[in-house]
């Protein structure tokens, strides 16, 4: 049994920063870790050192009240509560939970952070996942049953007038991960702006990110980690002032006997996304929007998709890499030449 392991999100990281600056070398920037993965901040211009540290310290404190792993954070915290025990909740995190209802409505339950029991099932969480595993065994079908029945999102409600979340099915738990970093990048975005930056980026794992101006924007290959111009380019014009998020089955995966086990699971059946979407860009709208529906559209079904797209996104630039049964396509509601340039010619571009 022949097991593949994950790329790192790191490398898209630095393939963006070698694309986005190609007009000069006067660039202040911000390097750390924080939500498992590495954060860059950069800018034309200076950053002052109260600035890194005020852009540093947000991130970390950030990380620290929505971690799924650390101790006293709100999302531990309410993980390990009881059926109907309110949980004392900041502005942050209310904020992220509206956004996570709304998005988890809007996509038929395909964004659902309750997931979370059945990533660390399937070893795929951060803390579970094992870079250097020889093999891989898919969990039993009874223990994805068990769990998946465990995983309503709508079980959590939250009360605005109280500042708390509670929970009416005990066993519910959740990871805000696929929505947070989205929060966090636009709240630097907005730093940023305000302290009258006016070129430059928030980058948060690949994944998250808010540009403020850029010449063009590569978005990585999701199958070619060393395709250093990805698998195509977004015009520059196109990105300005805005929001990035992508998602995708390149991060954290196994491969065993040639299916690729992901970390990104369907809601509809408890196990890693078999939809052929090996990765979804979304632009516009707020970061913590992006970040989220992103991951709805890895577990949507090609059909489901494509409508998605036409009814609830037609204000938002979408590129979707599509990859199944000998299918290879580049689904977007943009147009290639004026918006976009493809690189890898074996795709081809379904513009919807």
């Amino acid at each position: 049994m022949k097991l593949i392991k994950y790329f790192s999100a790191f490398i898209f990281a630095v393939s963006v920063l070698v694309n986005l600056f190609a007009c000069g070398n006067n660039f202040s920037t911000v390097h750390f870790t924080a939500f498992n993965t590495d954060i860059l901040v950069a800018v034309k211009g200076n950053l002052s050192e109260e600035q890194k540290e005020t852009v540093e310290n947000y991130l970390k404190n950030t990380e620290n009240e929505f971690s799924a792993e650390k101790d006293n954070s709100f999302v531990s915290t309410f993980n390990a509560a009881k059926e109907n025990q309110p949980i004392s909740a900041s502005k942050d995190v209310l904020e992220v939970l509206k956004t996570a209802k709304e998005v988890n409505t809007l996509t038929a339950n395909a964004f659902n952070p309750a997931v979370y029991p059945l990533v660390k099932l399937w070893r795929l969480s951060s803390d579970t996942f094992d870079a250097d595993a020889e093999s891989y065994t898919p969990p039993e079908p009874d223990s994805v049953n068990a769990l998946k029945e465990h995983t309503d999102f709508s079980d959590i409600v939250i009360d605005e007038k109280q500042n708390t979340v509670s929970k009416t099915d005990e066993k519910i738990m959740i990871d805000l991960g696929g929505i947070v970093k989205g929060y966090a990048a636009d709240h630097i975005y907005s730093l940023l702006k305000e302290w009258d930056f006016d070129f430059g980026y928030v980058n948060i794992g690949g994944s998250s990110l808010y540009i403020l101006d850029a010449e063009y924007l590569t978005i990585r290959h999701p199958r070619d980690s060393a395709a250093q111009n990805g698998i195509l380019k977004i015009n520059g014009a196109n990105i300005k002032n805005k929001p990035l998020s992508t998602s995708g089955d390149y991060e954290r995966f196994y491969i065993s006997d040639g299916v690729r086990y992901c970390h990104i699971i369907s809601p509809l059946t408890g196990a890693p996304v078999q939809t052929g979407v090996a990765s979804a860009t979304v632009i516009g709208g707020s970061a913590c929007f992006t970040d989220a529906v992103t991951t709805a559209l890895c577990a949507m079904e090609k059909d489901a998709l494509t409508d998605f797209i036409k009814q609830e996104l037609f204000n938002y630039e979408v590129y979707v890499v599509y990859i199944k049964d000998g299918v290879k396509e580049i689904i977007t509601n943009r147009k290639e030449g004026a918006d976009f340039t493809l690189y890898d010619s074996t795709f081809a571009v379904c513009e919807i």
